[in-house]
């Protein structure tokens, strides 16, 4: 809403409607993106990369689109479905590699069955896909399983403007920029996760495991909260975890 104002005291035509709009800081004149300054690679000259000489500076302020009112809300309905086929059972191996251990398994939730305005307008950026197999070791280990997840959201994966602002929109860049600041749709390098994970009771009370994913994990920071956003940004960033476990 302020934007489409703002235009219109500019005398920027809204008949353009939306294409991007920068502002330049130096003489405070909104324009299109047509007529950005770009640099030789055709990209715009922002306050963040390029300068011209005339130190005029052009920040992406929005879209120019119709004005319209409309409230956000945190309130949605999911859905999912999934499904398991038992290949071990099917073949008849339970018996020599144990129950479960060739399995293959997959599940896809709609996060939000509704569209909402501007940021959540395309279904296909709200379905999470997981899928997975459980591979047979013939008694090696008592589990080795291997599970991914593609999630095509464009907006990274962080909670700050739900937690601390608390607002409905996506965060950019662990910041409270709305979307359209910093056109975060060119941001997939989360949309992969994985995670291959095994057992092994070495004895009756000691069991071992092993991770090596690249998940959600999220850790604590200096202020004794969670991270805004997961420790691993793309699926070329990994962990490993050892861990022991004593029972009587």
């Amino acid at each position: 809403d302020v934007l489409a104002d703002t235009a219109v005291v500019h005398n920027v035509a809204v008949s353009k409607k939306n294409e991007k709009l920068w502002f330049n800081t130096e003489n405070g004149q909104l324009v299109y993106e047509s007529d950005v300054p770009t640099d030789s690679r055709n990209r715009p000259r922002t306050d963040t990369t390029f300068t011209k000489t005339d130190n005029s500076r052009y920040v992406q302020t929005g879209y120019v689109f119709d004005r319209k009112e409309t409230k956000l809300n945190f309130r949605g309905i999911k859905a999912m479905g999934r499904f398991s086929i038992n290949i071990g059972s099917m073949m008849g191996l339970d018996e020599t590699i144990g129950p479960n251990n060739f399995k293959i398994f997959a599940e896809a939730a709609l996060l939000g069955v509704q569209n909402q305005p501007f940021y959540y307008e395309k279904i296909s950026d709200r379905i999470a896909y997981m899928f997975g197999i459980h591979i047979p070791t013939w008694g090696i280990l008592d589990k080795l399983s291997f599970q991914a997840e593609y999630f095509g959201n464009p907006y990274k994966d962080s909670w700050f403007n739900y937690r601390w602002v608390g607002r409905p929109v996506p965060t950019y860049n662990g910041n409270t920029k709305l979307a359209y600041e910093n056109d975060p749709t060119d941001f997939h390098e989360d949309d992969w996760k994985w995670s291959l994970y095994a057992k092994k009771a070495v004895v009756p009370g000691l069991n071992l495991f092993l991770q090596v994913a690249s998940d959600h994990m999220r850790t604590i920071n200096s202020s004794a909260f969670n991270s805004y956003e997961p420790v691993f940004q793309k699926p070329s960033q990994w962990y490993y975890l050892i861990r022991a476990e004593f029972g009587f």
